[in-house]
This record gives structure tokens, C-alpha cells and sequence, in this order.
């Protein structure tokens, strides 16, 4: 990722709108600090640590799929992700649905 994408991406995480007059300082300093954070975060890492960015960056984009959970169920999901790198919401859809089937 370069850095226009992770400045896109991360305006897109915290709803900043470069527009808004009202919060043009405050604006402003989130966004430097997004160009640290970039330079420090994965400019600035080890091998071992970009197998960990990875991890973090399918762990954020399954977190998106599953976005219409219940946020205890949704963390309970990205936790067995997270641990085994399966996606589990699949399977339990399928289980309620043949279980709904079975008893309807």
C-alpha cells in the first residue's frame, strides 16, 4: 500500500471530510499524523512484523464482511479467524439454515 491509499483508506476508517471548514485544524493534524503513522507503521518494519501488517490487514477486511453482526458475535468471529484463519460466519449460517430446514 502506498501512501495516497492509506491516507484514502484511513479518511475513509474515521469519516474525515477534507470539506468540512469547521475542523479544517483538526483535520489537518489527523492527517499528518496518518503520514507518520504510514512511515513508522510499514516503512519502518521488520520481515517477522510485515507477516503481522498482513494478518492485520485480513483480520480489518473480515471484519467488514461480517459487519452486520451483532458486535459480540462479530468479535467472537474475528477471534477464531484471527486464531485458525477460518471464516466460521459461513458454516454458521449453514448450520441455522439446515437446522431451520430440519424443523420446519
Amino acid at each position: 500500500m502506498n501512501l495516497e491509499e492509506y491516507i484514502l483508506k484511513r479518511k475513509k476508517e474515521d469519516g474525515i471530510n477534507e470539506y468540512d471548514f469547521e475542523k479544517r485544524l483538526e483535520n489537518t493534524r489527523i492527517c499528518a499524523n496518518y503520514v507518520f503513522e504510514f512511515f513508522n507503521n510499514y516503512l519502518d518494519t521488520k520481515p517477522t512484523d510485515e507477516k503481522t501488517l498482513l494478518q492485520e490487514h485480513k483480520i480489518e477486511k473480515y471484519r467488514k464482511i461480517i459487519n452486520g453482526y451483532n458486535p459480540e458475535v462479530k468479535e467472537w468471529l474475528v477471534n477464531i479467524y484471527s486464531s485458525y484463519g477460518k471464516y466460521m460466519h459461513k458454516k454458521l449460517i449453514n448450520m441455522i439454515d439446515d437446522t431451520w430446514n430440519v424443523n420446519t
